[in-house]
């Protein structure tokens, strides 16, 4: 077997570093807007989590089985979080677009043991809600620029007096 020089070997390994370079260059740019949303990743509203927030929007889970005891809290403070629905199938563990959130106080999001989190179709279901219909209408009314606690009163079924 013929071993090839030192000087064989470096420039054939300039020629692979040429033809790379070269590949390279012929390769089309990528654009800024690739890089902010890589591929199959979720749709972002910011502006729809903050109206969320801001709005004074409720817990529905409160509203139709009550808020939790102090003593359940154990002190800690209860607020409310946007909680992210599965609603197209999307992979466990991984967040679903924006417009598939609603707004859950820390107990029913995440904390009791029945919680949303723990298990979203028994937790819907414990609340006769349909959760896609649900975010869809709240994100209606945030995108026509109408009231919110109207879109959750119409989710709330009425107390018998």
């Amino acid at each position: 077997m013929i071993r090839p020089s030192p000087s064989a070997l470096a420039q054939a390994r300039e020629i692979i570093r040429q033809d790379k370079r070269a590949r390279k260059a012929e390769r089309p740019a990528r654009t800024i807007q690739a890089r902010i949303k890589p591929k199959g990743g979720r749709d972002r509203d910011g502006d729809y989590m903050s109206w969320q927030h801001e709005s004074g929007l409720v817990c529905i889970a409160c509203e139709m089985l009550g808020e939790p005891m102090p003593r359940q809290l154990m002190g800690e403070p209860n607020p409310i979080e946007v909680a992210h629905q599965h609603i197209d199938g999307s992979k466990l563990g991984v967040r679903d677009h924006d417009r598939h959130s609603c707004p859950l106080c820390r107990w029913h999001h995440q904390l009791a043991p029945n919680a949303c989190d723990k298990g979203q179709k028994s937790f819907w279901a414990r609340l006769g809600i349909d959760a896609a219909d649900y975010c869809a209408a709240l994100y209606e009314a945030f995108r026509g620029g109408f009231d919110g606690h109207q879109v959750q009163r119409r989710f709330i079924p009425s107390r018998p007096s």
